[in-house]
């Protein structure tokens, strides 16, 4: 499992793994069980933003522990254009106005450089010609160092593979000019347009490994991360997570000023899917936005399989690159596939057309380099072209076939490395799982490391079957998990804190029961449903004005508000329960029944099950026609939703458990 999933023990299983007692028949009957099974901790290595329009930069006056000369050093920054306009400069030493130029790494004719200056003025530079062509949108690491004895300039780019130039004795000089991130010199104005994040400044060369763990698969590593190793001669680190003002020397004590309001921005994070075989060929997630990394993973999957995730590519950019697949070569492949738009791209073994697997015309295409035999689908032998009609028709199917012994040495997901595939993939395995086997099981990941008090929470994965994921993309509107004994709660801040699961799949039955385990500090909603099919339809229960808890029910044209009769105060730990009859609603609090008051409308027992077409489901607001309202501040615990009425015993073994 990737170390970015923060498990902790769940609270309504553990009563049957524990044995506290057995309420086994809920845990099967459950639609939804959110107690903190999975609890991943929102991303904190952050960024600053840049605006070449606003003239933003960082700078700090020459000293001694930052000016080179003809010595080792290294330079590694994360990058993130979100324009190109020329030469846009990055990072270096110095400045062309006055001879005083050390160092630079910029971005020139489409291409990542680093160059070093010999009089301050006149540059010798390395492109990095093997990444090729920057885009905009995209985290990328750059490495950029002098080696004194080699006397060459080298650059590598996602610890890739390296440009080096000799440098035929024009040796980089110590010179007087400003150390600067975004900008070298105000009077050429070539500003940086994006986002910067974690940069390190070396006096020495780093090791291949020491690039490699730098790079960590996409999400680099904050100056916290860093081994004792990697810190030997390390002058200053800056990891970016400030909010505004000055960017923070980890290291060292080169703080650099904030020119011109620099403003703050997400840092770089890329997910992984782990190879469960003994040859660990784990792959990372490329080209997925910030949402899409926690969106992706689906809970639609092959009626085969009934569990668990697969991951959806949009077809525009996204990918899971694997790179080289250790272990063997590859003679048969088995995966599960939904087309989500006909003749797709599915996979490439080398990063090319002539070893992708793709559907064209309606049929099953090898590129020319590999030879299929014993095609099947659904474990039914197949042709070619009754592959690629069964595979067109956009429900899952389970694809295998032989291929003649062939390496996999560039593999790619989702692309044939030009165009892309809007597609679902699952359990994706080579030579029967024994070369590589992906469950796609891996699901959002976030902050690696246990979650303590006080850190965000960007996901929280329901311990039920159906393991909806409830999320939050934007960092300000993540909730904060609190620990309260023992046990954890999500605290909301009433203002704009929720976690959102969307397009849930939810039974049809008109009965069924949500006990929810809070404090309110405020009125507030703790748990809502809108349709998205029908305008204005919504489900959802609150602590209401009046510190009752109550049931609202809005078809797209009425409303119905059911109240309860005990006081519940801010503050106050309850278990309150919302159950439908499929006649009446009924309320309770701590197990014990209300009396249940009719504020508008009627006590029809109108229930989340009456609502047709997909479901929103939110935690700690009540969704609307344009974002969120009705925020909860408070806390919750445990929600538990149910397709079916609890009994009295039932009620009875929860209570006794939650105050």
């Amino acid at each position: 499992m990737p170390m970015s999933q923060t498990l902790l023990k769940p609270v309504v299983r553990d009563l049957v793994v524990d044995g506290v007692m057995d309420i086994s028949t809920i845990v099967a009957d459950a639609r939804m069980i959110m107690d903190h099974r999975k609890v991943v901790k929102a991303y904190t290595g952050g960024s600053r933003e840049f605006t070449a329009s606003n003239l933003e930069r960082f700078s700090l006056t020459d000293n001694a522990s930052l000016s080179t000369g003809d010595i080792d050093f290294t330079c590694a920054i994360w990058v993130y254009a979100d324009s190109i306009t020329g030469t846009d400069d990055i990072i270096g030493k110095g400045q062309y106005t006055g001879s005083k130029r050390e160092w630079r790494v910029h971005i020139a004719s489409s291409k990542f450089g680093f160059f070093v200056s010999g009089n301050g003025t006149v540059a010798i530079e390395v492109r990095a010609d093997a990444f090729g062509v920057v885009p905009t949108a995209g985290w990328h690491f750059i490495v950029a160092w002098h080696d004194a004895t080699a006397d060459t300039i080298n650059i590598q780019v996602n610890d890739g593979t390296i440009d080096s130039l000799a440098t035929s004795g024009t040796a980089p000089s110590d010179r007087t000019g400003d150390f600067f991130i975004g900008l070298e010199d105000p009077v050429y104005a070539q500003y940086f347009d994006g986002r910067i994040s974690k940069a390190g400044f070396w006096k020495r060369t780093l090791t291949a490994a020491e690039k490699t763990s730098l790079y960590a698969k996409g999400n680099g590593k904050t100056h916290a991360e860093l081994t004792a190793a990697e810190k030997v001669s390390l002058i200053s680190y800056w990891d970016h997570n400030e909010a505004s003002g000055n960017a923070i020397d980890s290291e060292g004590s080169n703080d650099l000023t904030d020119n011109a309001t620099v403003t703050a921005n997400n840092g770089p994070r890329t997910s992984s899917v782990e190879d469960s075989s003994a040859n660990a060929n784990h792959a990372t997630l490329s080209g997925f936005s910030d949402a899409q990394e926690i969106e992706a993973w689906s809970s639609d999957v092959s009626s085969d399989i009934e569990t668990g995730l697969s991951l959806k590519y949009d077809g525009t950019n996204d990918e899971v690159d694997v790179g080289s697949v250790a272990g063997g070569n590859v003679t048969s492949v088995d995966f599960y596939v939904k087309s989500l738009v006909d003749n797709q791209v599915l996979f490439t073994l080398q990063n090319s057309t002539a070893t992708a697997v793709t559907v064209v015309a309606g049929t099953l295409t090898f590129g020319g380099s590999l030879v299929a035999s014993n095609i099947k689908v659904d474990t039914v032998s197949k042709t070619d072209a009754e592959a690629g009609a069964l595979i067109n028709d956009n429900a899952w199917h389970r694809v295998q076939f032989d291929l003649a012994s062939i390496t996999a040495s560039n593999m790619k997901m989702g692309t044939d490395s030009s165009a892309f595939g809007n597609i679902h993939l699952d359990a994706f395995k080579f030579n029967a799982g024994v070369l590589a086997d992906w469950s796609f099981n891996d699901g959002p990941q976030g902050q690696g490391g246990t979650i303590v008090d006080g850190d965000r929470v960007v996901i929280v994965e329901t311990a039920d079957g159906n393991r909806w994921t409830f999320s939050q993309t934007t960092p300000a509107s993540c909730p904060t998990w609190r620990v309260i004994g023992t046990r954890g709660q999500l605290e909301f801040d009433g203002v704009d804190d929720y976690l959102q699961y969307p397009a849930a799949d939810i039974s049809t039955s008109a009965v069924g029961e949500c006990i929810i385990v809070f404090h309110a500090d405020t009125s507030g909603t703790l748990f809502s449903m809108t349709d998205a099919a029908v305008v204005n339809q919504r489900w959802q229960v609150i602590r209401d004005t009046s510190s009752l808890i109550s049931l609202e029910y809005h078809n797209g044209v009425t409303q119905d508000n059911i109240d309860g009769s005990t006081t519940v105060s801010a503050g106050q730990e309850r278990m309150g329960g919302w159950g439908s009859s499929g006649t009446a609603t009924s309320l309770t609090v701590d197990n014990n029944d209300e009396t249940e008051a009719v504020r508008s409308g009627a006590n029809n027992g109108n229930w989340i099950g009456d609502v047709t077409g997909p479901d929103n489901f939110t935690i700690g607001a009540q969704e609307i026609a344009v974002g969120v309202g009705e925020e909860l501040s408070g806390n919750i615990e445990m929600i538990l939703l149910m397709d079916r009425e609890l009994t009295a015993a039932e009620r009875t073994l929860l209570a006794s458990v939650y105050p």
